[in-house]
């Protein structure tokens, strides 16, 4: 009786983590650059109670395992690409294929995000809606009167003065060969593990 009550519990369990990630995953369908979860579930085996002293030197053969319950075994970000919506902002960006935005946090640290809504400082600097930095990216003058980025990713402005464009540089992406190893950090926001 004391099994099932455990095994129920741990099915409950289970399954409560898959409601609360479904949940989450349909309260943020519309925010920008969210990217949906979905969580893996385990088998727990364990072995009958009669095989429970095993001689040794013997293993206790899977034939010989019963299932009791299951227990979630992670929760992984799903890095797929998105919808992509005309915001009529030129700042606005999407990220077609791999790869995700570099940000840095007041303290130096690195954050990852598939966010593309950007807005520039009182200084020229690209920040995410946060305020967070965009790594790597280049400087605006405070004058230039047209900030645009190309498809590739190069950010090119107009002088007041000048007829030509000038590239500035380009936006980087990061790509990671596991990026389910990324944890959230929330704010669609998510750092190496």
């Amino acid at each position: 009786m004391i099994d099932a009550l455990y095994i129920s519990a741990n099915g409950l369990r289970s399954e409560q983590k898959q409601i609360d990630v479904i949940s989450n995953n349909v309260a943020n369908m519309q925010t920008p650059g969210f990217k949906k979860s979905r969580v893996n579930f385990a088998d727990v085996a364990t072995a009958p109670a009669q095989q429970a002293a095993v001689p040794e030197g013997e293993a206790v053969q899977p034939a010989d395992m019963r299932v009791a319950g299951t227990r979630v075994v992670s929760t992984i970000t799903q890095f797929d690409e998105g919808e992509v919506r005309a915001t009529g902002n030129p700042l606005d960006l999407a990220i077609d294929g791999a790869g995700l935005f570099e940000l840095e946090r007041e303290d130096g640290s690195l954050v990852y995000t598939r966010d593309g809504q950007f807005r520039l400082d009182g200084e020229g600097v690209l920040r995410s809606m946060q305020g967070l930095r965009l790594a790597n990216a280049p400087q605006v003058p405070l004058e230039a009167t047209d900030v645009q980025i190309s498809a590739a990713g190069e950010i090119s402005i107009r002088m007041p003065d000048d007829v030509e464009r000038t590239v500035l540089g380009r936006i980087e992406l990061a790509l990671f060969g596991a990026a389910d190893g990324l944890f959230a950090k929330g704010d669609n926001q998510f750092a190496t593990s």
